[in-house]
């Protein structure tokens, strides 16, 4: 029995075709019914779901996610890739073969394959610190992106729950059994900012700092701005800061949408305090330091 996911069902999978059918509280369809008025956002109906699989709206009843052809496959050869600590754990070496099509094939650089082994290596590295069983850990990490919901999509805060769907779908096929994948699937619900809740074991925990402090730091500034610029690159009207306040500091409303170094006062600022195991928060109070060197530094150049 697969694990049972709130406002999303799992219609069938295949080699080549996961279908999912998006119920009314998420896009006021139910599965086999019709779609909205105007359709499905374009970014739902093409939507990366990461294991090799892309996203088509088909007929306004489900979300139908389509893998690559044996030729497209041949055209398009993704480089080979094995991180050192696949190594250790034989089953991540499966599952990243699984989901590195996908993850090759994603254009917004904030969430691609290198941010998902980042959150891998610290999964793996804080997992015994929590309790936490690191092969579980690593699966969570190498699951919890498969569906990048952009940021300025009203269905932003379902990502971990239609990542955690994709990821009961292929786990299995790494290996993992129904206790292992409903495990790994809690993590990754529980996992995302946008959602808001907390994790509900020490796996969730690990999965949270390890994705939480690969937003801070250097790698967090620059996949911020990364970020601004896939939205600016799908019509968004963005800039880098607003040019009277730019660290947020009157009282006018933040809007991160708008403004890149609004997302600063109104997420990464605030991460460092929200680490749960020892190594998370100390390596976040580094990166927390670096981020208000920066801003600093910012504030200074464009004062002028």
């Amino acid at each position: 029995m697969k694990p049972q996911m709130p406002s999303l069902h799992v219609v069938s999978i295949s080699d080549n075709q996961l279908r999912i059918g998006i119920p009314v509280d998420v896009h006021k369809a139910q599965p086999g019914g019709v779609a909205p008025p105007g359709g499905f956002p374009d970014r739902i109906r093409r939507q990366p779901m990461r294991c090799g699989l892309t996203g088509v709206h088909t007929g306004g009843r489900v979300v139908d996610i389509r893998g690559t052809t044996g030729q497209e496959e041949q055209d398009h050869a993704p480089r080979v890739y094995e991180d050192p600590m696949t190594h250790t754990h034989p089953r991540h070496k499966a599952l990243l073969a699984l989901i590195q099509p996908g993850l090759e094939a994603e254009t917004d650089l904030a969430h691609d394959l290198d941010h998902v082994l980042r959150v891998y290596r610290w999964a793996v590295r804080l997992a015994a610190e929590a309790g936490a069983d690191p092969d579980l850990a690593g699966a969570a990490a190498l699951v919890h992106d498969l569906v990048n919901v952009p940021k300025e999509s009203p269905q932003r805060a379902m990502g971990s729950t239609l990542s955690a769907a994709a990821g009961a779908e292929v786990l299995p096929r790494a290996g993992y059994s129904e206790a292992e994948v409903t495990a790994v699937v809690e993590a990754v619900r529980t996992c995302s900012w946008s959602r808001g809740r907390p994790p509900s074991s020490a796996l969730g925990a690990v999965l949270q700092d390890a994705d939480r402090l690969d937003a801070i730091g250097a790698i967090g500034i620059a996949r911020n701005f990364a970020c601004a610029q896939a939205m600016s690159s799908r019509g968004v009207a963005g800039r880098f800061y607003h040019p009277e306040d730019p660290l947020g500091q009157t009282d006018r409303a933040l809007d991160d949408r708008r403004n890149a170094a609004d997302h600063y006062a109104i997420k990464l600022l605030r991460l460092a305090q929200t680490m749960h195991t020892p190594t998370a928060k100390a390596e976040a109070n580094r990166r927390h330091a670096f981020l208000k060197t920066f801003l600093a530094q910012l504030s200074a150049e464009v004062a002028l």
